[in-house]
């Protein structure tokens, strides 16, 4: 999967005003602004969510949902144009779109046949005209940079997020060639001139958050949404050619499986080959940033205000830096992470993956908290009769439930899973954590 990018940059220090207009904007939709710490991922359904990035010459506002981005730019731009719209799809199509009070001034696009930004409003449209260098650096008052703005326009590069950083970099504005998700992993530490905030708006909803992960089943949702505790029972003849299925499913995907990894690793070579050929500096590689910090055997979270003392042999593993990600730790191959779940989110917590059984099920408390241990064995595919095992360690706080979990080809040898569950028993809330 390819790059993808969105975000409106707007000139000048506008985080006030863009703020005002996101509260004034959300709020006709049924959001409010959340003051509280970011505990979680966000909940595509009740929340919405912006981050406004302030550096040199301009403020940059990545939003949560783009296919309401359009709408946004509508609200900015009465008072806030002109505004700069830059964008990459899936790493082969990129663009941008530029705005006064009255709605497009143009727009450019590497190639409208693959990918247009707001697909609604066409390229080349009476309303919305294609547009060139010299009118781009026209209207952002730098009319110098004409033909360096042309030149990364027609640059051919096989990954077009290479375009658009350029682009954003003669601008002066290299922070809007990141996407919402790169913040959320922390990305923005790569430009230091640049100042972050994040604005979380949530719409109130009616909940039930009387939450027992111990008296709460352990249950599997079927394709309506139903909770059930036990599977059909198929009939002999029915089980039978299933296996039959598996079987020649298995010997097909042997075949066919060497011919696709070779076919995506050449595609991969000579995509990679060609933009370091054409390219004037290699893309930049994601580096993992956990959101918690090392004292001694001790991982700290901060937001989270939580903390464990990893077992001897236990070494931190860098994962993710996204407010729900935790800790994360390994045990020779293994790795064990662990995420904050909201806790009206407890039965898919203890959802039953499909085709296993419970292995284990054990309830106790570790400092008032009570704990859920789980141990799943299932499946590996519906081509194959291998088993592995899925292990969770669930913890109940007041504001919500940390999930330990990991993967093992075979059930955990007691020693490894004794070492795994010291560490987990020692997980503890500070003082004055989760404080709203």
């Amino acid at each position: 999967m390819g790059a993808f990018c969105n975000s409106i940059c707007l000139p000048g220090d506008r985080r006030e005003a863009a703020r005002s207009i996101l509260d004034r904007w959300l709020a006709m939709k049924g959001f409010v602004r959340e003051e509280s710490a970011v505990l979680f991922d966000l909940d595509g359904d009740a929340e919405r969510s912006a981050y406004l990035a302030t550096g040199g010459d301009w403020t940059v506002l990545f939003y949560s949902h783009w296919e309401e981005e359009h709408r946004l730019i509508h609200e900015l731009q009465a008072t806030l144009a002109p505004l700069f719209y830059v964008w990459v799809y899936d790493s082969d199509v990129w663009g941008y779109d530029l705005f006064d009070e009255n709605g497009f001034l143009g727009s450019f696009n590497s190639d409208p046949k693959t990918h247009q930004s707001f697909p609604d409003d066409p390229v080349g449209a009476p309303h919305r005209p294609r547009i060139d260098a010299e009118a781009l650096a026209q209207t952002l008052g730098i009319p110098e940079q004409a033909g360096d703005l042309r030149r990364i326009e027609r640059r051919r590069t096989a990954f077009k997020e290479d375009n658009c950083r350029e682009l954003c970099t003669a601008l002066k504005a290299d922070a809007a060639a990141l996407s919402y998700e790169d913040l959320e992993n922390g990305a923005l530490d790569d430009f230091p001139a640049w100042s972050l905030e994040q604005v979380i708006f949530a719409r109130k909803l009616k909940e039930d958050l009387t939450v027992d992960i111990h008296t709460h089943p352990v249950g599997r949702r079927t394709p309506g949404g139903l909770l059930y505790e036990e599977t059909v029972e198929l009939p002999a003849k029915v089980r039978d050619e299933l296996a039959r299925i598996r079987r020649r499913s298995r010997w097909t995907l042997r075949i066919l499986q060497p011919l696709a990894y070779l076919a995506r690793a050449w595609r991969g070579i000579a995509k990679r080959a060609q933009s370091i050929a054409q390219s004037a500096a290699p893309r930049p590689m994601p580096r993992p940033r956990p959101g918690f910090r090392l004292e001694s055997a001790v991982l700290v979270n901060e937001r989270h205000g939580c903390r464990i003392t990893l077992a001897s042999g236990l070494l931190p593993a860098a994962v993710s830096s996204k407010p729900s990600a935790v800790f994360a730790f390994k045990l020779g191959p293994t790795l064990v992470t662990c995420t904050a779940r909201r806790l009206h989110k407890v039965e898919e917590v203890l959802k039953k993956p499909g085709r296993s059984r419970v292995h284990r099920d054990e309830k106790y408390t570790i400092a008032d908290h009570k704990v859920r241990h789980l141990v799943f064995e299932l499946s590996e595919s519906l081509t194959s009769d291998e088993k592995s095992y899925l292990v969770l360690y669930v913890i109940q706080t007041e504001k919500a439930l940390y999930v330990f979990l990991y993967r093992s080809r075979r059930l955990p040898a007691a020693e490894h899973e004794a070492l795994i569950r010291r560490t987990v028993d020692s997980f503890r809330i500070e003082a004055a954590a989760h404080g709203d």
